[in-house]
């Protein structure tokens, strides 16, 4: 009788913990589709650190996280990392060695989702 007991609550278990990624990877879903993909953009080998958030043409296509004073944003945006990276090259003048834009999505199973 008590192995029973053991046996259901395993079985509950195992179904709460399903239901919890389902959860999660719905919710990740709707936050990636609604506002986008979450960036790491980095400045590198540039004397003055850009102000993005200044930059309000900007504004209307990516969403700025954090910012950090060493020229690293994270970003959600709808572009992908490459128009990204193309139109923040076009819009300071900049050389591709000098942006890097890094996907910061969830890799593996639940990335591909």
């Amino acid at each position: 009788m008590e192995m029973d007991y053991v046996y259901i609550i395993f079985i509950v278990g195992i179904f709460l913990v399903i239901y919890a990624v389902y959860q999660a990877t719905k919710s990740m879903l709707f936050v990636s589709k609604t506002y986008g993909y979450n960036y790491l953009i980095r400045f590198q080998k540039i004397e003055d650190i850009l102000d993005v958030k200044a930059n309000k043409q900007f504004h209307r296509k990516f969403r700025i996280v954090s910012h950090s004073s060493k020229g690293v944003y994270t970003v959600q945006s709808k572009w992908s990392d490459r128009e990204l990276k193309e139109n923040i090259i076009k819009e300071y003048r900049l050389d591709d060695n000098q942006v890097t834009v890094q996907s910061l999505q969830i890799s593996g199973a639940l990335g591909m989702v």
